[in-house]
């Protein structure tokens, strides 16, 4: 027997996962569609900045297809992060009318307004075992190797997103010769404070 399938809404069909007499069981999905010309783009967050992402949040799209200028806003930040890549997904519903496709290829820059950064001199961050960090002045100035995520360059400065709370004294000049546990004269540039926040 024949079945007239219908749309619940009005849109465009993308894809189509059966063809004409076969037989399927319930719950298989049989057309993809565009509701009423709705579009989002997923656009890919290192997670070290993924804290800033929010939902309402609004994004201007550049697409070597687009015919003029393209704006959204981000509907929800998925909770996941790749594993592989480091990278989380901020879904940015389209405006009508932006002239893209499924399955085109854009960018999206997200406003994300004027946030506290905490940064340190772009040289204080070292690598032991293939992981970044700093060398935190303690007691007695012996030096200990905190691992930090990173996040933009800042100038000369790098952004920490984690690992470093603010004020902290690192060591900027020599951090390079230091191992865990060893004990440093400070100088007037020997160390530095991790720095005020500054805005994003």
């Amino acid at each position: 027997s024949q079945a007239t399938i219908r749309a619940p809404v009005a849109g465009l069909i993308i894809s189509r996962s059966v063809t004409r007499g076969q037989i399927v069981a319930a719950g298989t999905e049989l057309f993809r569609m565009v509701r009423d010309g709705r579009l989002e783009l997923d656009a890919q967050v290192p997670e070290a900045e993924l804290p800033l992402v929010r939902a309402g949040q609004s994004a201007g799209i550049t697409a070597d297809q687009a015919t003029g200028p393209v704006s959204g806003r981000v509907r929800i930040v998925t909770p996941e992060v790749d594993p592989q890549t480091r990278l989380g997904v901020a879904r940015v519903a389209l405006n009508p009318g932006s002239g893209l496709r499924p399955g085109m290829f854009a960018r999206a820059t997200i406003d994300v307004g004027a946030a506290p950064a905490l940064t340190v001199p772009a040289q204080s961050v070292v690598f032991r075992d293939g992981k970044a960090g700093v060398y935190v002045i303690g007691a007695n100035n012996v030096v200990h190797f905190n691992q930090v995520t990173t996040g933009d360059r800042a100038g000369a400065n790098v952004v920490i997103a984690s690992g470093v709370q603010a004020g902290a004294r690192v060591v900027v000049q020599g951090a390079g010769f230091l191992g865990d546990g060893d004990r440093v004269t400070v100088g007037q540039r020997a160390a530095a404070p991790a720095a005020a926040p500054a805005a994003r």
